[in-house]
């Protein structure tokens, strides 16, 4: 029943990255932030919600940041559990880099 819960919470309409190392990782665009949720616009124009809870993890270019430093339009990468993708637990943002490293 929980599993249910999580499905229906989430609105996810963006497959994950390709990577067989990666399917948690979503690329795109920040559209809205608050305690509890981040809302991005994904490369196919899509939007993709996730849950945030305290344990989430939030930088911009590479440096340990308050979720309150994210700024709207930014581009983001969110990392969400392998087992749960409506739960983000990293959410990176750039500022002044181009382009967000590559995964491994």
């Amino acid at each position: 029943m929980r599993k249910q819960e999580n499905e229906s919470t989430a609105n996810f309409v963006e497959k994950p990255n390709p990577r067989k190392n990666h399917p948690n990782v979503f690329d795109g665009v920040l559209i809205s932030i608050s305690a509890s949720n981040l809302v991005m616009k994904g490369r196919n124009g899509q939007e993709l919600s996730v849950n945030l809870n305290e344990k989430t993890k939030s930088s911009i270019d590479g440096v340990a940041c308050e979720r309150g430093n994210l700024k709207l339009g930014q581009k983001v990468r969110v990392f969400t559990e392998k087992r749960d993708l409506t739960s983000a637990i990293k959410i990176a943002a750039l500022d002044k880099q181009a382009r967000f490293a590559p995964l491994a």
